[in-house]
């Protein structure tokens, strides 16, 4: 069976890159990365500043609007609770 494995797969070598080359790949990795942190940073914080300003603009209305204001606050409330909840067991696992 062994035998069997090591005939069907075949390894190649190809041409190893150069020390300048194997740099510029290495410095090219290390800035995507960087850039993909700062995108996924920002997109969190332009969410946080939205969850902020849903929040307060749902308690005030919670706290000083009329009935359907409140419904609709304590409704908005449930929501923001509830997906940052589902955000944060998400991030978790």
């Amino acid at each position: 069976m062994l035998a069997e494995l090591l005939s069907t797969y075949r390894v190649e070598l190809s041409k190893q890159e150069s020390k300048p080359e194997l740099e510029h790949r290495l410095e090219e990795a290390t800035q995507d990365a960087r850039e993909r942190r700062w995108q996924t940073r920002t997109t969190l914080r332009l969410l946080a500043l939205t969850y902020v300003a849903l929040l307060m603009l749902a308690l005030s209305l919670a706290v000083w609007g009329d009935a359907k204001q409140q419904e609709w606050a304590l409704g908005a409330l449930m929501t923001i609770l509830g997906s940052s909840l589902g955000y944060l067991v998400g991030r978790k696992t």
